[in-house]
């Protein structure tokens, strides 16, 4: 079976579906509308057209959209809920490439995710709950992820919220850095990627794991309404013209954006920002002692540099004298001599954890590291 477009079946008048598959019609009772859906003399089911969601005044406020009601009426999971009012309706077919197969172990581990024991993708903060609740929690999800998924679909889905979401985009960013990266260099040194480049149909490989990751999310989430995640198509030269028209940013930074105002809100911080030329930037990137997150406009080829708002002086006595010249600097330093800065040189073959991959050159030259940044996840438990 394919994939429905969910978003269409949520458009299907509950109305309607009340009537077609369960022989209910709604009353009008002023301007609101009203079933019964159990065994009731007087409805209590309440159908808000205007959004098409229906809420069970009578059963604990139960509710939802017509997807979990016909899961609710039916006793069934979400995707045969889906499975059902998508044919039936006659919606329209997505994504015919195996979704309805939950991911396999292996699968889950290329997203990051830890598959046997659900708890290996969980950080308890011990500081926050306390060492019992810690327990009682490890005691709790101590299952495999599909076990997860039936039992606490919204913890399974903050997992994947907080776990493979943050590395996919880790890879996407990667894979933009490359192309654009690529480019730059090879327009300097005069040789122009063409579809018989070996490195153009690197990138080409890269694009397609990308597509592969985001497939594995996808079959992952079992219920949209808990989790949104949208795939994109990859085509490198699409991509790095979108890169090139500024349309497309890359982090830069030590760590992800994402993770500064995680960080901010849990010191109470505010977030500060300073642009600069991307050149000025990189030649005093290795003076910058703290966290930060970065941006590269390559349509303006400025740097947006973002940190805790006391370290902003910091960052400004680094850059001051860049930053008064960020022109001359800019005019007089090339990409291919950044090339050939330590910080930045090409390693095939060597293999990167995570999603990076061998020829990462901006990740190689902030603060020389050959592994992802360590990002703190915080599991919010369905108690």
């Amino acid at each position: 079976m394919s994939k429905y477009n969910v978003e269409s079946i949520k458009e299907i008048p509950i109305q309607e579906v009340l009537e077609d598959f369960y022989g209910i019609t709604c009353q009008s009772k002023g301007n609101h509308l009203w079933c019964a859906i159990r065994n009731e003399k007087t409805p209590s089911c309440r159908i808000y057209p205007d959004t098409n969601t229906w809420c069970d005044f009578g059963d604990g406020n139960r509710g939802g959209n017509v997807i979990t009601l016909v899961q609710h009426l039916d006793h069934i999971e979400w995707k045969d809920a889906v499975k059902k009012l998508g044919g039936y309706y006659n919606i329209q077919q997505e994504y015919p490439e195996q979704y309805d197969k939950f991911p396999s172990s292996r699968e889950f581990k290329d997203i990051h995710i830890a598959f046997e024991r659900s708890t290996l993708n969980f950080d308890f903060q011990i500081e926050k709950y306390g060492l019992k609740k810690t327990q009682e929690f490890a005691q709790k999800y101590s299952m495999n992820v599909a076990q997860l998924n039936k039992t606490y679909p919204k913890v399974y889905h903050n997992m994947l919220r907080a776990r493979a979401i943050p590395f996919l985009n880790q890879a996407r960013n990667d894979y933009y850095s490359e192309l654009y990266f690529e480019h730059q260099i090879r327009r300097e040194l005069g040789d122009i990627v063409s579809l018989e480049n070996r490195d153009y149909k690197r990138l080409v490989k890269m694009a397609k794991h990308l597509s592969k990751l985001e497939n594995i999310l996808n079959r992952a989430i079992t219920d949209s309404d808990l989790l949104k995640f949208s795939s994109k198509k990859y085509d490198p030269q699409t991509d790095l013209k979108n890169i090139l028209d500024g349309k497309i940013q890359i982090e830069i930074g030590n760590i992800s954006y994402q993770e500064l105002k995680q960080a901010a809100a849990s010191h109470k911080q505010q977030i500060s920002y300073q642009k600069m030329g991307y050149l000025a930037y990189a030649e005093k990137l290795d003076q910058i002692f703290f966290k930060y997150a970065a941006f590269l406009d390559a349509k303006t080829n400025e740097v947006n540099v973002c940190c805790f708002s006391d370290r902003i002086k910091d960052l400004r006595q680094i850059y001051n004298e860049k930053l008064s010249h960020e022109l001359k600097s800019n005019e007089t330093t090339s990409f291919s001599s950044l090339k050939s800065n330590k910080h930045i040189n090409h390693m095939p073959g060597k293999k990167r954890q995570g999603a990076r991959s061998p020829f990462n050159y901006i990740q190689d030259y902030c603060k020389e590291k050959n592994t992802v940044p360590t990002t703190r996840l915080t599991i919010e438990m369905d108690r």
